[in-house]
């Protein structure tokens, strides 16, 4: 027979790109989180060609704050901690 460990989850790495899929995907590690200390860590990952040029890298970084801020601003008023 076998036991069922329950887990204690203190951290839930979320990807975040700015899509629908990432923001539900936030959205759920919110509601897992809630009640419970956990920290939730938001990541972007910025892919840029050599070939671009400065401006465009530019927005792209721009872009990445932005997602991190919003995510955060969202897990903040859920009262859950995030980190970027």
């Amino acid at each position: 027979m076998s036991r069922l460990i329950p887990l204690q989850v203190k951290k839930i790495l979320v990807p975040l790109d700015g899509s629908a899929h990432s923001k539900k995907a936030l959205a759920l590690a919110i509601s897992l989180s809630e009640g419970k200390q956990v920290t939730i860590t938001g990541m972007h990952v910025i892919r840029i060609p050599a070939v671009f040029t400065n401006k465009i890298k530019k927005q792209a970084r721009q872009n990445a704050v932005k997602i991190i801020a919003t995510a955060s601003t969202i897990s903040k008023r859920a009262k859950i901690p995030f980190k970027a």
